[in-house]
C-alpha cells in the first residue's frame, strides 16, 4: 500500500517536470506580436528639393468692372457730352437701375432712357427720377451745357452737390430732392442766372444757404424743407428772398455760433 502511494507521487513529479522542459524553452523563444499601430515605418524624404508656394504679396487685386463705351460712335451729341452720361451711369450703378434701356448700348444718345436730345443742341433734358440711382453725382455732370431740366430727384445719392452744376448756364429746373446728399450747397449754383425750379428738400445738407443766390433773379420755385440749411441774416439776402414767389425753407437763421461748428469745406 505504502509503495503504491510513493510511485504514484514520483509519477507526478516526473510528470511536471517533463511539462517544464517543454514549455519553458519555448516560452523563451517567442516574441511580443506587435501590432500593426506600432510597426514604424521609416519616411524617406528626397534630397536636395525645395518645395515652393506661390508669392501672392506683389499681387495687385482685381479692378471694378468698368463701362466700356465708346462716345466717338455717337452721332447725335458732342463727345464731352457723351462721357458726361457714361460718367453719370458708372458713378450711380446704372446696371441696377429700374430703368437703364438703351445706356451704353445704343450709339444714339437719344434713345437712352430719360435723355432728350434736341437738334443742333445736345442734351437739353436728363429725367432718372425715382429710378435707384446710387452713389455720388459726377462733376462731369456739369459738362452738359445745354442742360435745361435735371431730374435726379427720389433717389439714394450720397456725397456732396458738385460746383461744376454751376456751368450749366441754360438750366431751368433743377431736381435734387429726397436723396442722401450731405455738404453745403455750393456757392456756384448762384450762376445759374436762368433757373426757375430749384428742389434741394429731403437731404441731409448743412450750412448757410449761400449770398450768391441773390443772383438768381428768374428763380420762382424753391425748396428747402427737412434739411439742416440756415438763411443768411443779410437785407440783401431778405429783399432777393421776397421775390421768390414759392419759398419753403427751414425757417432757421444762421448765427456765429452755428457756422462756427460747421468745417470750412461746408460753410
Amino acid at each position: 500500500m505504502k509503495s503504491r502511494f510513493l510511485h504514484i507521487i514520483l509519477s507526478v513529479l516526473i510528470l511536471s517536470f517533463a511539462l517544464q522542459t517543454i514549455t519553458l524553452p519555448a516560452l523563451a523563444r517567442s516574441e511580443p506580436i506587435q501590432s500593426q499601430a506600432e510597426i514604424e515605418v521609416p519616411i524617406i524624404l528626397p534630397e536636395n528639393r525645395l518645395i515652393s508656394f506661390p508669392d501672392y504679396r506683389d499681387a495687385q487685386p482685381y479692378p471694378e468692372d468698368e463701362i466700356v463705351f465708346d462716345c466717338e460712335t455717337v452721332n447725335d451729341v458732342s463727345i464731352p457730352e457723351c462721357e458726361a452720361l457714361v460718367d453719370l451711369y458708372q458713378a450711380t450703378n446704372g446696371d441696377n437701375w429700374l430703368n437703364n434701356s438703351g445706356w451704353v448700348q445704343s450709339p444714339r444718345v437719344a434713345d437712352w432712357d430719360g435723355v432728350t436730345v434736341t437738334e443742333d443742341s445736345g442734351v437739353t433734358q436728363l429725367t432718372l427720377s425715382y429710378n435707384i440711382l446710387t452713389g455720388s453725382i459726377p462733376s462731369t455732370l456739369g459738362d452738359l451745357s445745354n442742360l435745361m431740366e435735371l431730374y435726379l430727384d427720389n433717389n439714394q445719392l450720397t456725397g456732396s452737390i458738385p460746383a461744376e452744376l454751376g456751368k450749366m448756364s441754360n438750366l431751368r429746373r433743377l431736381r435734387l430732392e429726397n436723396n442722401r446728399l450731405t455738404g453745403s450747397i455750393p456757392s456756384e449754383l448762384g450762376n445759374l442766372s436762368m433757373l426757375r425750379y430749384l428742389y434741394l428738400n429731403k437731404n441731409l445738407l448743412t450750412g448757410s444757404i449761400p449770398m450768391s443766390f441773390i443772383n438768381l433773379i428768374n428763380l420762382y420755385h424753391f425748396y428747402a424743407s427737412e434739411t439742416n440749411l440756415c438763411e443768411p441774416a443779410m437785407i440783401e439776402f431778405d429783399t432777393w428772398k421776397s421775390t421768390v414767389f414759392y419759398w419753403y425753407g427751414t425757417g432757421i437763421i444762421c448765427t456765429e455760433e452755428m457756422l462756427i461748428c460747421l468745417p470750412l469745406i461746408f460753410r
